[in-house]
């Protein structure tokens, strides 16, 4: 028998009050069937500004940024260590 590993989908998202608002979006886009679901807080305009002073400023494209590794030297999460297969960005 063989075992499925659970795919890992990690949303960036700014605010703390959009549980309600991600519920509503899987009901109608039902990503989460067959998602384990991680959720990164952060705020947006602190998060961009960290990105231009300390990767753009110095020559940087986003393209080339592994995102993973840059939301781990912003504000590191347990969590980040995981694999995932998925990543989305939301503003809310």
């Amino acid at each position: 028998m063989e075992v499925k590993k659970a795919r890992k989908i990690l949303i960036v998202c700014e605010g703390n009050e959009e549980e309600v608002l991600l519920k509503i979006i899987f009901q109608i886009y039902p990503i989460s069937l067959g998602y384990d679901i991680y959720q990164y807080k952060t705020n947006v305009h602190l998060f961009w500004k960290f990105i231009k002073d300390n990767y753009l400023a110095h020559g940087d494209k986003m393209d080339d940024i592994d995102v993973i590794q840059l939301l781990k030297e912003y504000r590191h999460e347990p969590f980040l260590d995981n694999k995932f297969t998925d990543t989305a960005y939301f503003r809310f």
